[in-house]
């Protein structure tokens, strides 16, 4: 599988910051949710990708979003990070932060996720 350098190399751990280009006429942004304490010393994909996006690292996301959906007719932003479920919770998190009104979450979903981190 083909992937850009920055995926492996170990300055790469803002490399959200470098991903604003739209090139068509629509916008995608895949949080993968690398876990980068643990990206080069696990062997596993569950440790690799243990991680929820937070305070100022969500909130970066949140203004890449905005800045994306200027130049583009419709955004679309994809979340994989975690087999317990933090993508969605960032996805739902994301969507109020982007939103006017608040979004509702289960509680079944947010409180587990929020107690582990």
């Amino acid at each position: 599988m083909w992937r850009f350098a920055t995926w492996t190399s170990r300055g790469s751990a803002n490399s959200l910051d470098k991903t604003a280009d739209v090139t068509a006429p629509f916008a995608y942004l895949h949080l993968h949710g690398r876990n980068y304490d643990k990206w080069f010393k696990s062997t596993g994909r569950d440790e690799r990708y243990d991680f929820l996006y937070e305070g100022e690292r969500l909130e970066r996301v949140k203004k890449r979003v905005a800045e994306m959906a200027k130049g583009a007719r419709k955004t679309f932003v994809i979340a994989n990070n975690h087999p317990r479920g933090q993508a969605a919770v960032n996805a739902l998190e994301l969507k109020n932060m982007l939103g006017s009104r608040k979004v509702a979450a289960p509680p079944e979903l947010v409180q587990p996720i929020r107690n582990s981190c």
